[in-house]
């Protein structure tokens, strides 16, 4: 079965699987029990979808430096409907918590630490971020190399691109290095027909009072950062996962210069790729991909440093201060050596 047929087949089920009265399992004596992690009927659909790579669009073989520029140039990845991460080895797209910690303890353990930074923070800057705000908090650890769910994203392919060759290879023979790119406005789309209760495997017994939410609520000022996304938070963690695109109140100035945006999956506890695996199945148009996956052949690396060299993408601009200055010299060492 393709990719597609076993996206649309989950879709259905979980769909069918969840109604105004199938929320929580019940018993014999009718007494609703919570739903456990196994009986969420969202996560059993994950067992019919493919691998990520399976929705991606993604060339046959790895590209050379001027076909990588030429496709970053070309629609429809040059539109600001994108948003892009680098990297310079195949790994899964996994924020730095979910490398440490196992996905039935991701809520808590972060909870503990997101607790325990913001007791302690004013200790280490004058300025901490607002302890309501708990995406600024979490950018903030997350710059300082505290595990976090938010993954690094940037709106620009080429400061990706430079993520994803900056260092040498790890290995003999390499591997390619990967740029991935997704679809922001299609993530966003997916979010408030979540929020909205449009989507039929939502359970639709809040819907009035979503609806009057809603209604209250006054027009987004930025389209990718609608004020639904507040709604979120009331969602309990067996409900129908989704992956927002984000940037927080307070940029840093590493941040900005890298026009970093972060992708994060709310309800906490599901993995950020198998929460895109969903989302993605669930848009099923395989003639508009909102993923695509750039592998770079490893042996034009050094040629496409130089390129983004004269667009003004180092480790110098990236990372302003004395340590990108010192970071951009590793570079300037490889390229000085290959003449």
């Amino acid at each position: 079965m393709s990719a597609s047929s076993r996206a649309v087949a989950a879709s259905q089920q979980s769909e069918r699987e969840i109604g105004p009265d199938r929320r929580t399992p019940v018993s014999n004596d009718n007494a609703k029990v919570p739903m456990t992690e196994e009986e969420n009927p969202f996560r059993r659909a994950l067992q019919g979808l493919g691998v990520i790579e399976e929705y991606a669009d993604q060339p046959p073989e790895p590209l050379t430096p001027l076909d990588l520029l030429q496709r970053l140039h070309s629609p429809p990845l040059n539109s600001n409907d994108w948003v892009f991460r680098g990297q310079n080895y195949p790994w899964h797209l996994r924020p730095s918590i979910e490398r440490i910690i196992e996905p039935r303890r991701l809520r808590s353990v972060e909870n503990t630490l997101l607790k325990e930074f913001m007791s302690r923070v004013h200790q280490y800057t004058r300025d901490p971020p607002n302890e309501d705000d708990e995406l600024s908090c979490l950018a903030l650890m997350q710059h300082h190399g505290a595990p976090t769910r938010l993954l690094d994203w940037s709106l620009s392919p080429f400061v990706a691109a430079f993520f994803a060759v900056e260092r040498p290879p790890r290995e003999d023979p390499p591997q390619p290095p990967v740029i991935w790119a997704v679809n922001r406005r299609r993530l966003v789309e997916d979010i408030q027909r979540v929020v909205r209760f449009e989507d039929p495997s939502v359970p639709p017994d809040q819907v009035a009072k979503a609806k009057e939410l809603l209604r209250m609520m006054p027009p987004a000022p930025d389209p990718f950062q609608p004020l639904e996304i507040t709604l979120l938070k009331r969602r309990s963690p067996s409900q129908r996962p989704v992956v927002v695109p984000a940037q927080p109140s307070r940029m840093s100035e590493r941040l900005s210069v890298q026009q970093g945006v972060f992708l994060r999956v709310n309800p906490t506890g599901w993995l950020l790729e198998d929460a895109l695996r969903y989302v993605l199945a669930k848009q099923g148009d395989a003639s508009c991909r909102a993923l695509h996956k750039l592998q770079v052949n490893p042996n034009g690396r050094l040629q496409l440093i130089n390129e983004l060299q004269r667009m003004n993408i180092t480790a110098e601009s990236l990372f302003p201060g004395l340590d990108g200055f010192a970071r951009s010299l590793m570079t300037r060492a490889e390229i000085l050596g290959a003449r």
